[in-house]
């Protein structure tokens, strides 16, 4: 009887003993114990895919950062500026012109008084030539300008007319050829020159000149440029007393007298650019 009835205890030990046992595996660990390893735990079984890690959540789209103001550009000069340097580089600030014509004169066109005697010639065609220099400011040039025409010089009863006028003219402002409007007023005078002994030669009618014109200049190299144009000359001339000389048809040589006429002109020029 007390065999069995320690058999009995001691089983009742042991089943407890294993309750006990399997209580502490599903408990925490005690501080200081190891944890499970994380293989042991999140290992799939043999012959099982891994599944795929969740994909992280994309990070939010930094706003566009603000564009940089464009630089500031340079202050460029005004197109008249541009025009002006331009210009005076192609054409020059000098010129020197050299000019020669036909030109056709009649000095008693439309009016005179005591001036000359019909037997004197007032009216004629021939050829002239000239000199012309000054400076030129963007498309305006001022010079000074000389011409000297003989009409008629086969004849006895020829006469040359000269003209020095100052002048003024306008260019368009195209860059080969160039087309120009001239204006110009000064001095002239009509007499009869002696080439042979130029002593002897006669002037005793002086005047002003009033003339106009137009033409154009043609660029063949950056120093040199031709052209042609036609004036037409307002001459208001007067005659000197000449004591000498009585009176003439008419004509009394010992008082003055004046006339008005006017010249027309065909040129071609040559121009220096400096």
């Amino acid at each position: 009887m007390a065999q069995r009835l320690i058999l009995a205890a001691a089983l009742v030990a042991c089943a407890a003993t294993r309750a006990a046992a399997q209580a502490g595996t599903a408990t925490p660990s005690e501080p200081g114990t190891a944890a499970p390893a994380a293989a042991d735990v999140d290992a799939p079984p043999p012959g099982t895919a891994s599944p795929a890690p969740a994909a992280s959540p994309a990070p939010a789209a930094r706003p566009a950062p603000e564009p940089l103001p464009p630089p500031r550009a340079r202050p460029e000069p005004p197109p008249e500026d541009e025009d002006e340097d331009e210009d005076e580089e192609e054409w020059g600030s000098f010129y020197i012109q050299l000019l020669g014509g036909y030109a056709f004169t009649n000095l008693v066109q439309f009016s005179e008084q005591n001036f000359l005697p019909e037997t004197e010639r007032r009216e004629g065609n021939g050829y002239f030539g000239g000199l012309g220099l000054g400076f030129r400011v963007h498309i305006v040039t001022v010079g000074v300008q000389a011409t000297l025409g003989s009409y008629a010089p086969a004849e006895s009863d020829g006469f040359e007319v000269g003209t020095a006028i100052g002048t003024i003219a306008l260019h368009l402002p195209i860059p080969t050829v160039q087309p120009y409007f001239r204006f110009g007023a000064g001095y002239g005078w009509m007499g009869k020159a002696n080439y042979e002994s130029p002593g002897l030669s006669e002037t005793n009618v002086y005047g002003f000149v009033i003339e106009g014109g137009a033409g154009v200049d043609i660029k063949l190299a950056r120093a040199i440029s031709i052209g042609a144009g036609v004036d037409a000359a307002y001459l208001n001339f007067g005659r000197q007393t000449a004591d000498e000389v009585g009176t003439i048809d008419d004509v009394d040589f010992q008082e003055e007298g004046d006339a008005v006429g006017f010249q027309l002109r065909g040129h071609l020029h040559i121009t220096f650019h400096i």
